[in-house]
Protein backbone atom coordinates (compact mmCIF):
# COMPACT_ATOMS: atom_id res chain seq x y z
CA UNK A 1 0.00 0.00 0.00
CA UNK A 2 0.80 3.78 0.12
CA UNK A 3 -0.18 6.94 2.15
CA UNK A 4 -2.92 8.98 0.78
CA UNK A 5 -3.92 12.18 0.73
CA UNK A 6 -4.52 14.30 -2.65
CA UNK A 7 -7.22 17.07 -3.54
CA UNK A 8 -9.24 15.20 -5.92
CA UNK A 9 -12.12 16.65 -8.66
CA UNK A 10 -15.62 15.23 -8.21
CA UNK A 11 -17.41 15.45 -11.45
CA UNK A 12 -19.67 18.06 -11.60
CA UNK A 13 -23.46 17.18 -11.73
CA UNK A 14 -26.60 18.04 -10.43
CA UNK A 15 -25.69 16.39 -7.37
CA UNK A 16 -22.06 16.80 -6.82
CA UNK A 17 -20.30 19.61 -7.80
CA UNK A 18 -17.00 20.07 -5.43
CA UNK A 19 -13.25 19.70 -4.99
CA UNK A 20 -12.07 17.22 -1.65
CA UNK A 21 -8.54 17.82 -0.20
CA UNK A 22 -8.17 14.93 1.47
CA UNK A 23 -7.12 14.32 5.02
CA UNK A 24 -4.01 12.00 5.90
CA UNK A 25 -6.22 8.68 5.96
CA UNK A 26 -3.68 5.96 6.52
CA UNK A 27 -2.34 2.71 4.68
CA UNK A 28 -4.37 2.32 1.52
CA UNK A 29 -4.85 -1.27 0.67
CA UNK A 30 -4.65 -3.03 -2.67
CA UNK A 31 -4.91 -7.02 -1.50
CA UNK A 32 -6.51 -9.08 -3.88
CA UNK A 33 -8.80 -10.91 -1.41
CA UNK A 34 -8.58 -14.80 -1.49
CA UNK A 35 -12.23 -16.00 -1.83
CA UNK A 36 -13.57 -17.01 1.70
CA UNK A 37 -12.91 -20.21 2.91
CA UNK A 38 -16.04 -22.53 3.83
CA UNK A 39 -17.24 -22.35 8.16
CA UNK A 40 -14.66 -24.04 9.99
CA UNK A 41 -11.90 -24.30 7.67
CA UNK A 42 -8.23 -22.86 8.54
CA UNK A 43 -8.59 -19.28 6.36
CA UNK A 44 -5.45 -18.91 4.25
CA UNK A 45 -5.16 -15.13 6.04
CA UNK A 46 -5.39 -16.60 9.56
CA UNK A 47 -2.33 -15.11 11.74
CA UNK A 48 -2.30 -11.89 9.39
CA UNK A 49 -2.08 -8.89 11.70
CA UNK A 50 -4.79 -6.14 11.45
CA UNK A 51 -4.40 -2.52 9.36
CA UNK A 52 -2.89 -0.21 11.91
CA UNK A 53 -6.17 2.03 13.03
CA UNK A 54 -4.79 4.71 13.98
CA UNK A 55 -5.90 7.40 16.66
CA UNK A 56 -9.44 8.29 16.50
CA UNK A 57 -10.47 11.18 14.47
CA UNK A 58 -11.08 14.46 16.69
CA UNK A 59 -14.12 14.80 18.71
CA UNK A 60 -16.86 17.06 17.39
CA UNK A 61 -18.63 18.26 21.19
CA UNK A 62 -19.81 15.43 22.68
CA UNK A 63 -19.14 13.36 19.98
CA UNK A 64 -15.89 11.10 18.46
CA UNK A 65 -15.46 8.65 15.73
CA UNK A 66 -13.60 5.52 16.11
CA UNK A 67 -11.78 3.55 13.59
CA UNK A 68 -13.82 0.49 13.13
CA UNK A 69 -12.83 -3.05 11.40
CA UNK A 70 -9.29 -3.13 12.56
CA UNK A 71 -9.19 0.25 10.70
CA UNK A 72 -8.98 -1.23 7.61
CA UNK A 73 -9.52 0.57 4.55
CA UNK A 74 -12.06 -0.24 2.05
CA UNK A 75 -12.92 0.81 -1.82
CA UNK A 76 -15.79 3.16 -1.26
CA UNK A 77 -17.97 1.04 1.22
CA UNK A 78 -21.51 1.21 0.58
CA UNK A 79 -23.18 -0.85 3.01
CA UNK A 80 -22.39 -3.01 5.65
CA UNK A 81 -24.01 -5.65 7.80
CA UNK A 82 -22.81 -8.30 10.56
CA UNK A 83 -22.49 -11.29 9.12
CA UNK A 84 -23.92 -14.94 10.45
CA UNK A 85 -21.08 -16.90 10.50
CA UNK A 86 -19.33 -14.09 12.51
CA UNK A 87 -17.32 -10.70 11.49
CA UNK A 88 -19.27 -8.46 8.83
CA UNK A 89 -19.93 -8.37 5.24
CA UNK A 90 -18.32 -4.91 3.87
CA UNK A 91 -19.74 -3.75 0.07
CA UNK A 92 -17.83 -1.57 -2.23
CA UNK A 93 -19.19 0.16 -4.95
CA UNK A 94 -17.11 -1.16 -7.53
CA UNK A 95 -19.25 -4.65 -7.28
CA UNK A 96 -16.96 -6.57 -4.23
CA UNK A 97 -18.57 -8.04 -1.09
CA UNK A 98 -15.78 -8.98 1.39
CA UNK A 99 -16.17 -10.46 4.79
CA UNK A 100 -14.11 -9.30 7.90
CA UNK A 101 -13.37 -11.27 10.64
CA UNK A 102 -10.89 -8.89 13.27
CA UNK A 103 -7.24 -9.66 12.95
CA UNK A 104 -7.50 -11.65 9.58
CA UNK A 105 -7.23 -9.78 5.76
CA UNK A 106 -10.76 -9.87 4.49
CA UNK A 107 -11.50 -12.59 2.35
CA UNK A 108 -13.88 -12.29 -1.09
CA UNK A 109 -17.97 -13.44 -0.39
CA UNK A 110 -18.72 -12.13 -4.19
CA UNK A 111 -17.52 -10.14 -6.54
CA UNK A 112 -19.98 -9.01 -9.36
CA UNK A 113 -17.96 -5.84 -10.79
CA UNK A 114 -17.42 -7.66 -14.14
CA UNK A 115 -21.78 -7.69 -14.44
CA UNK A 116 -21.47 -3.82 -13.23
CA UNK A 117 -18.76 -2.42 -15.36
CA UNK A 118 -17.09 0.73 -15.18
CA UNK A 119 -18.28 3.10 -12.59
CA UNK A 120 -19.94 6.38 -12.97
CA UNK A 121 -21.21 9.03 -10.39
CA UNK A 122 -23.85 7.00 -8.95
CA UNK A 123 -24.10 2.89 -10.43
CA UNK A 124 -22.52 0.15 -8.59
CA UNK A 125 -23.36 -2.43 -6.20
CA UNK A 126 -25.35 -0.18 -4.00
CA UNK A 127 -27.25 -2.68 -1.04
CA UNK A 128 -27.30 -5.18 1.34
CA UNK A 129 -29.76 -7.11 2.71
CA UNK A 130 -29.51 -9.93 4.67
CA UNK A 131 -32.99 -12.81 5.23
CA UNK A 132 -34.33 -12.36 8.61
CA UNK A 133 -35.11 -15.50 8.50
CA UNK A 134 -31.43 -16.77 8.29
CA UNK A 135 -30.12 -19.18 8.48
CA UNK A 136 -34.04 -21.12 7.93
CA UNK A 137 -33.81 -18.84 4.48
CA UNK A 138 -29.76 -18.90 4.29
CA UNK A 139 -29.77 -16.00 1.40
CA UNK A 140 -28.36 -12.64 0.73
CA UNK A 141 -30.30 -10.00 -1.17
CA UNK A 142 -28.54 -7.58 -3.62
CA UNK A 143 -29.50 -4.35 -5.09
CA UNK A 144 -26.69 -3.24 -7.91
CA UNK A 145 -26.61 -1.73 -11.55
CA UNK A 146 -25.44 -3.29 -14.56
CA UNK A 147 -24.85 -2.29 -18.49
CA UNK A 148 -22.60 0.21 -19.24
CA UNK A 149 -22.95 4.02 -20.21
CA UNK A 150 -21.18 3.61 -23.86
CA UNK A 151 -24.03 1.02 -24.43
CA UNK A 152 -26.62 2.77 -23.37
CA UNK A 153 -27.78 0.20 -21.47
CA UNK A 154 -27.96 0.70 -17.41
CA UNK A 155 -30.46 -0.98 -15.54
CA UNK A 156 -30.87 -1.86 -11.69
CA UNK A 157 -31.09 -5.44 -10.72
CA UNK A 158 -32.43 -6.89 -7.43
CA UNK A 159 -30.93 -10.54 -6.85
CA UNK A 160 -30.54 -13.49 -4.81
CA UNK A 161 -27.84 -15.40 -3.68
CA UNK A 162 -28.09 -18.61 -1.22
CA UNK A 163 -25.19 -19.04 1.52
CA UNK A 164 -23.62 -22.31 2.24
CA UNK A 165 -20.90 -22.97 4.38
CA UNK A 166 -20.62 -18.89 4.70
CA UNK A 167 -20.18 -18.38 1.33
CA UNK A 168 -22.05 -17.49 -1.76
CA UNK A 169 -22.74 -19.30 -4.07
CA UNK A 170 -22.52 -16.88 -7.29
CA UNK A 171 -23.63 -19.27 -10.10
CA UNK A 172 -27.03 -19.64 -8.30
CA UNK A 173 -28.14 -16.15 -8.52
CA UNK A 174 -31.89 -15.60 -8.88
CA UNK A 175 -32.41 -12.40 -10.36
CA UNK A 176 -35.63 -11.23 -8.86
CA UNK A 177 -36.00 -7.83 -10.27
CA UNK A 178 -34.84 -5.92 -13.17
CA UNK A 179 -35.58 -2.34 -14.64
CA UNK A 180 -35.41 -1.83 -18.75
CA UNK A 181 -32.42 -0.23 -19.73
CA UNK A 182 -31.80 3.57 -19.91
CA UNK A 183 -28.77 5.10 -21.29
CA UNK A 184 -28.66 7.73 -18.21
CA UNK A 185 -26.27 7.28 -15.27
CA UNK A 186 -28.27 8.92 -12.72
CA UNK A 187 -30.75 8.37 -9.78
CA UNK A 188 -30.65 4.10 -9.49
CA UNK A 189 -31.45 4.82 -5.56
CA UNK A 190 -30.38 2.68 -3.22
CA UNK A 191 -32.61 1.38 -0.24
CA UNK A 192 -33.03 -2.14 0.52
CA UNK A 193 -34.14 -3.88 3.56
CA UNK A 194 -36.70 -5.88 5.28
CA UNK A 195 -39.52 -4.71 7.36
CA UNK A 196 -41.07 -6.01 10.53
CA UNK A 197 -43.93 -7.47 8.15
CA UNK A 198 -40.62 -9.98 6.67
CA UNK A 199 -41.66 -8.25 3.32
CA UNK A 200 -38.61 -7.05 1.16
CA UNK A 201 -38.73 -3.24 0.28
CA UNK A 202 -36.65 -1.54 -2.08
CA UNK A 203 -36.57 1.88 -3.38
CA UNK A 204 -35.57 2.86 -6.91
CA UNK A 205 -34.88 6.74 -8.39
CA UNK A 206 -36.46 8.40 -11.64
CA UNK A 207 -33.34 7.48 -13.62
CA UNK A 208 -33.84 11.39 -14.82
CA UNK A 209 -36.93 10.68 -15.59
CA UNK A 210 -39.08 12.88 -13.33
CA UNK A 211 -42.31 12.63 -14.77
CA UNK A 212 -42.60 8.60 -13.71
CA UNK A 213 -42.46 9.21 -10.11
CA UNK A 214 -46.05 9.36 -9.33
CA UNK A 215 -46.87 6.99 -12.55
CA UNK A 216 -48.15 4.51 -10.98
CA UNK A 217 -47.68 2.41 -14.55
CA UNK A 218 -43.73 2.92 -13.84
CA UNK A 219 -41.57 1.72 -11.16
CA UNK A 220 -39.25 4.07 -11.42
CA UNK A 221 -38.87 7.13 -8.14
CA UNK A 222 -41.37 4.37 -5.62
CA UNK A 223 -40.83 2.38 -2.58
CA UNK A 224 -41.90 -1.45 -3.56
CA UNK A 225 -42.81 -4.06 -1.52
CA UNK A 226 -42.36 -7.83 -2.40
CA UNK A 227 -42.48 -10.72 -0.92
CA UNK A 228 -39.38 -12.56 -1.48
CA UNK A 229 -40.13 -15.62 0.82
CA UNK A 230 -41.17 -18.55 -2.00
CA UNK A 231 -38.89 -16.87 -4.61
CA UNK A 232 -38.52 -19.09 -7.91
CA UNK A 233 -37.18 -18.71 -11.15
CA UNK A 234 -40.75 -18.68 -12.37
CA UNK A 235 -42.46 -16.65 -9.80
CA UNK A 236 -39.07 -14.70 -8.31
CA UNK A 237 -41.82 -12.57 -5.95
CA UNK A 238 -45.70 -12.42 -4.68
CA UNK A 239 -47.21 -9.28 -4.24
CA UNK A 240 -48.37 -8.54 -0.55
CA UNK A 241 -52.18 -8.28 0.22
CA UNK A 242 -51.87 -5.06 1.71
CA UNK A 243 -50.10 -3.40 -1.20
CA UNK A 244 -52.33 -0.38 -1.49
CA UNK A 245 -52.45 -0.39 -5.68
CA UNK A 246 -52.81 -4.08 -5.81
CA UNK A 247 -55.94 -5.05 -8.37
CA UNK A 248 -55.80 -1.72 -9.65
CA UNK A 249 -56.17 -1.65 -13.29
CA UNK A 250 -53.07 0.05 -15.16
CA UNK A 251 -50.93 0.23 -11.61
CA UNK A 252 -48.06 -2.19 -10.98
CA UNK A 253 -48.77 -3.84 -7.68
CA UNK A 254 -45.39 -3.78 -6.27
CA UNK A 255 -45.70 -0.06 -5.37
CA UNK A 256 -45.95 0.67 -1.93
CA UNK A 257 -45.07 4.67 -1.40
CA UNK A 258 -44.30 6.80 -5.13
CA UNK A 259 -43.15 10.18 -6.03
CA UNK A 260 -39.26 9.88 -5.24
CA UNK A 261 -36.72 11.15 -6.98
CA UNK A 262 -33.21 9.46 -5.55
CA UNK A 263 -34.32 7.31 -2.56
CA UNK A 264 -30.58 6.63 -0.61
CA UNK A 265 -31.40 4.33 2.21
CA UNK A 266 -34.50 3.38 4.12
CA UNK A 267 -34.42 1.91 7.83
CA UNK A 268 -37.23 0.37 10.04
CA UNK A 269 -37.85 1.88 13.53
CA UNK A 270 -36.89 -1.41 15.65
CA UNK A 271 -39.14 -0.35 18.22
CA UNK A 272 -42.71 0.94 16.19
CA UNK A 273 -41.70 -0.22 13.02
CA UNK A 274 -42.07 2.85 10.83
CA UNK A 275 -40.41 3.22 7.55
CA UNK A 276 -37.70 5.89 7.08
CA UNK A 277 -36.43 7.08 3.36
CA UNK A 278 -33.95 10.02 2.35
CA UNK A 279 -34.52 11.37 -0.52
CA UNK A 280 -32.21 13.61 -2.62
CA UNK A 281 -32.97 16.44 -3.76
CA UNK A 282 -32.56 18.55 -7.25
CA UNK A 283 -31.82 22.45 -6.59
CA UNK A 284 -32.97 23.31 -3.41
CA UNK A 285 -34.12 21.42 -1.14
CA UNK A 286 -32.87 17.56 0.58
CA UNK A 287 -35.61 15.36 2.42
CA UNK A 288 -37.11 13.26 4.93
CA UNK A 289 -39.80 11.13 4.94
CA UNK A 290 -41.89 8.98 7.04
CA UNK A 291 -43.17 6.70 4.73
CA UNK A 292 -46.90 5.58 4.47
CA UNK A 293 -48.34 3.05 2.28
CA UNK A 294 -50.21 4.66 -0.86
CA UNK A 295 -48.98 7.85 0.09
CA UNK A 296 -47.63 10.46 -2.12
CA UNK A 297 -44.05 12.12 -1.72
CA UNK A 298 -44.87 15.04 -4.59
CA UNK A 299 -41.56 14.78 -6.89
CA UNK A 300 -41.27 16.58 -9.22
CA UNK A 301 -44.08 18.47 -8.55
CA UNK A 302 -42.59 19.02 -4.31
CA UNK A 303 -39.04 19.24 -3.73
CA UNK A 304 -39.17 19.21 -0.38
CA UNK A 305 -40.93 22.07 1.19
CA UNK A 306 -41.03 23.67 -1.45
CA UNK A 307 -43.87 23.54 -4.67
CA UNK A 308 -42.68 24.50 -8.41
CA UNK A 309 -46.07 24.40 -9.95
CA UNK A 310 -48.90 26.26 -10.30
CA UNK A 311 -51.28 26.80 -7.11
CA UNK A 312 -54.13 24.73 -7.77
CA UNK A 313 -51.83 21.59 -8.67
CA UNK A 314 -49.82 22.47 -5.13
CA UNK A 315 -53.26 22.77 -3.42
CA UNK A 316 -53.44 19.07 -4.15
CA UNK A 317 -53.10 16.61 -0.99
CA UNK A 318 -49.71 15.01 -0.95
CA UNK A 319 -47.44 13.63 1.58
CA UNK A 320 -45.28 16.08 3.64
CA UNK A 321 -41.38 15.16 4.47
CA UNK A 322 -40.73 15.45 8.21
CA UNK A 323 -37.66 17.17 7.56
CA UNK A 324 -35.67 19.38 5.16
CA UNK A 325 -32.47 21.07 4.71
CA UNK A 326 -30.93 23.75 1.87
CA UNK A 327 -28.59 22.90 -0.61
CA UNK A 328 -26.85 26.06 -0.61
CA UNK A 329 -23.32 25.86 -2.29
CA UNK A 330 -22.21 28.05 0.55
CA UNK A 331 -22.52 25.02 3.51
CA UNK A 332 -21.59 22.47 0.96
CA UNK A 333 -24.69 20.13 0.75
CA UNK A 334 -24.99 17.97 -2.15
CA UNK A 335 -27.23 14.77 -1.38
CA UNK A 336 -28.92 13.69 1.79
CA UNK A 337 -27.54 9.84 2.93
CA UNK A 338 -30.12 8.36 4.77
CA UNK A 339 -29.34 6.36 8.47
CA UNK A 340 -30.71 4.84 11.34
CA UNK A 341 -33.14 4.69 13.92
CA UNK A 342 -30.98 4.46 16.85
CA UNK A 343 -32.62 2.43 20.14
CA UNK A 344 -30.29 1.69 22.69
CA UNK A 345 -28.71 2.98 25.26
CA UNK A 346 -24.18 3.18 24.75
CA UNK A 347 -24.79 6.68 22.92
CA UNK A 348 -26.14 8.68 25.60
CA UNK A 349 -29.01 10.83 24.80
CA UNK A 350 -29.97 9.21 20.98
CA UNK A 351 -32.37 6.28 22.07
CA UNK A 352 -35.32 7.08 19.50
CA UNK A 353 -33.38 9.30 17.32
CA UNK A 354 -33.12 9.11 13.68
CA UNK A 355 -29.43 9.90 12.52
CA UNK A 356 -28.75 11.35 8.75
CA UNK A 357 -26.21 13.40 7.24
CA UNK A 358 -25.13 14.61 4.11
CA UNK A 359 -22.76 13.19 1.46
CA UNK A 360 -20.42 16.55 0.34
CA UNK A 361 -20.89 18.43 3.75
CA UNK A 362 -20.00 15.49 6.43
CA UNK A 363 -22.73 16.74 8.38
CA UNK A 364 -24.62 14.57 10.81
CA UNK A 365 -28.20 15.47 12.25
CA UNK A 366 -30.48 13.74 14.37
CA UNK A 367 -34.46 13.76 14.41
CA UNK A 368 -35.77 13.31 17.70
CA UNK A 369 -39.80 14.02 18.34
CA UNK A 370 -40.89 17.08 19.80
CA UNK A 371 -43.40 17.52 22.87
CA UNK A 372 -46.32 18.63 21.18
CA UNK A 373 -46.15 17.05 18.20
CA UNK A 374 -43.72 17.28 15.13
CA UNK A 375 -39.56 16.93 15.23
CA UNK A 376 -36.51 18.50 15.69
CA UNK A 377 -33.49 18.18 13.95
CA UNK A 378 -29.80 19.41 15.55
CA UNK A 379 -26.31 18.51 14.07
CA UNK A 380 -24.94 16.07 16.15
CA UNK A 381 -20.86 16.25 14.41
CA UNK A 382 -19.59 17.22 11.05
CA UNK A 383 -16.99 14.54 9.48
CA UNK A 384 -12.80 15.93 8.74
CA UNK A 385 -12.80 18.04 5.48
CA UNK A 386 -12.59 15.50 2.46
CA UNK A 387 -14.46 12.90 3.54
CA UNK A 388 -17.90 11.80 2.05
CA UNK A 389 -20.33 10.16 3.89
CA UNK A 390 -21.31 7.39 1.97
CA UNK A 391 -23.91 5.53 4.43
CA UNK A 392 -25.04 4.61 7.81
CA UNK A 393 -25.09 1.04 9.72
CA UNK A 394 -26.60 -0.06 13.46
CA UNK A 395 -25.51 -3.07 15.25
CA UNK A 396 -26.37 -3.91 18.52
CA UNK A 397 -25.82 -1.08 20.36
CA UNK A 398 -23.32 0.41 18.21
CA UNK A 399 -23.98 2.80 15.06
CA UNK A 400 -21.57 3.10 12.14
CA UNK A 401 -20.61 5.34 9.44
CA UNK A 402 -19.12 4.57 5.81
CA UNK A 403 -16.91 7.03 4.66
CA UNK A 404 -14.80 7.62 1.62
CA UNK A 405 -12.34 9.64 0.55
CA UNK A 406 -11.57 9.60 -2.92
CA UNK A 407 -12.25 6.23 -4.29
CA UNK A 408 -10.98 4.90 -1.10
CA UNK A 409 -12.71 5.27 2.43
CA UNK A 410 -13.31 3.26 6.17
CA UNK A 411 -15.47 2.26 8.18
CA UNK A 412 -16.11 4.54 11.86
CA UNK A 413 -18.08 4.13 14.76
CA UNK A 414 -20.04 6.91 16.83
CA UNK A 415 -18.92 7.09 20.68
CA UNK A 416 -19.38 9.31 23.18
CA UNK A 417 -16.35 11.93 23.69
Amino acid sequence: GYFLSACIQILATRDIASEYCTPFMGPVLYDDALPCAADGDRSPADGIRPVDAGPPLPARGRWRLLPALDGRRWHEPVDLLPWPAGGWAVAERAGRILRHRPGRTPCLLLDLTAEIGPLGTENGLLSLALDPQFPTAPFLYVYYTRGTIAARSLQSRLARFPVAGGRLRRAAELVLLETPPRHHAWHFGGALGFGPDGLLYLGLGDRQAPAQAPRLDSLLGKILRLDVRQATRARPYRIPAANPWRGQAGARPEVYARGFRNPWRLAFDPRDGALWVADVGYINREEVNRVQAGADYGWPLWEGDLCQGEPAACAAPHAAPVATYSREVAQGHCAVIGGVVYRGAALPGLDGAYLFGDHCSGRVWTLTPRAGGGWRMRQLLQLPPGLRLMSFAAAGDAVYLLVADGAHGAVLQLAPA
